[in-house]
């Protein structure tokens, strides 16, 4: 998960604003990294962009490299939206296919994969939590 904020920079905002001096960002090239995410089906990471240039441009007023923030008007409505939770599990006939699938494929899929997977489904957490447990 701490990789996450990078990356969305790097694949979404950068593009845009990344070779632009700080003080020269506009709401229109704000407006413009949301519309280009948002066309890509990701609401979620339209919403996290927002929120991660409000966060960068705010840090820049603090060290005084600029005086406004120019995400500052825009809210999630603006992004990706409300999100909505999910309600879906995966069925025991969807569970099934999936490990014979990864056991037919083993050259591909790791015995390490197919054991974090059996976990992941066994305990029903996050990938991030099985990932950083002691």
């Amino acid at each position: 998960m701490r990789n996450i904020p990078k990356r969305i920079y790097s694949k979404d905002i950068a593009p845009h604003i990344g070779s632009f001096n700080i003080d020269t960002v506009t709401a229109r090239d704000i407006r413009n990294i949301l519309k280009a995410i948002a066309a890509t089906g990701r609401p979620a990471i339209a919403n996290d962009a927002l929120m991660y240039c409000k966060q960068l441009f705010k840090h820049g007023i603090k060290l005084d490299l600029l005086g406004t923030n120019p995400a500052s008007a825009f809210s999630i409505s603006d992004a990706g939206g409300l999100e909505k939770s999910k309600d879906r599990a995966l069925t025991l006939e969807e569970v099934t296919t999936f490990f014979k699938i990864a056991r037919e494929n083993s050259n591909s899929f790791s015995r390490d994969n197919y054991l974090a997977c059996a976990l992941l489904i066994t305990l029903g957490v996050r990938k991030s939590e099985l990932a950083e447990a002691p």
